[in-house]
Order: C-alpha cells, then sequence, then structure tokens
C-alpha cells in the first residue's frame, strides 16, 4: 500500500515491472500498466470523489453569512497587527533606552494627540505586563 499525501494507492507491481525499474537501462518502460498511471488513476478518481463530495455533502454559508464573518477577522486581524506593531515599538524604546528618559516623554507630549496616544499605550501595556507577572507568581487559594 502506498500513501501520498495521506491518500492510500494500491500499486501492484510484478516482478517483470521491478527488474524493468531496477535495470541499468534508465529510459526503458514497461509493456504493462506502470505503476506511475495506476497511480495517476487512484489520484485523479480520488480527487474526483473529493468534487463531488464537496458539491453534494458539504453544508456552506449564505453569501451574507461569509462577508460578516469575513468583517469580523479583517477587524480582528488590523487590531492584532496594530497590538503587535505596539509592542514592538515598546519594546524598541525599551531596548534603547528612550523609556528611562524624561525628556523622551516631553518630546511625546509635544508631538500631540499621536505622542499622548502612545504614552497611554505604554501605560496600559506595563499595566497588563504587571497583572501577567503578578498573577504567575501570586498563589490562589
Amino acid at each position: 500500500m502506498f500513501c501520498f499525501n495521506r491518500i492510500p494507492f494500491s500499486v501492484n507491481t510484478g516482478v517483470a515491472q521491478l527488474v524493468e525499474h531496477w535495470s541499468p537501462k534508465p529510459g526503458v518502460g514497461s509493456s504493462s500498466l506502470s505503476s506511475r498511471a495506476i497511480k495517476v488513476l487512484s489520484m485523479l478518481t480520488y480527487v474526483k470523489e473529493s468534487w463531488e463530495e464537496l458539491k453534494n455533502n458539504v453544508t456552506w454559508l449564505s453569501r451574507e453569512q461569509a462577508s460578516n464573518l469575513m468583517v469580523v477577522v479583517a477587524v480582528f486581524s488590523i487590531l492584532f497587527a496594530l497590538t503587535t506593531w505596539g509592542i514592538d515599538m515598546f519594546f524598541s524604546d525599551a531596548i534603547t533606552g528612550k523609556l528611562v528618559d524624561g525628556s523622551y516623554y516631553s518630546a511625546l507630549l509635544d508631538s500631540g494627540f499621536w505622542g499622548v496616544l502612545r504614552i497611554v499605550w505604554y501605560v496600559l501595556l506595563v499595566l497588563a505586563i504587571a497583572v501577567g507577572v503578578n498573577s504567575f507568581f501570586v498563589k490562589k487559594k
């Protein structure tokens, strides 16, 4: 039994085919149906049966449900990307030493809304890290 991507194919190879396969003549094919042809036919049958099952036995979402779920996935993907970006900025500033520099915060406050938003993000992130560390070390009763 031969498996191709977890798809079972039975390959019945005769002794003559094995000898031909192992012979030093690489370009010579066999006169009977080769094992490669049997594999291709089995794979085509598998694909055809899979397509029929997808058409007849699978319940698909309606277009409205699919579009609603697509919007939810897009929104959460954007939120996750922004969160990852914010965490990256925080650790970048922590590694370069900007977080301990008082003039850095003054510059952020002077830069307007986005600077204030960055400071608020840093405060929320530090609080989240503190809560996570606290919950890790404090034993629950």
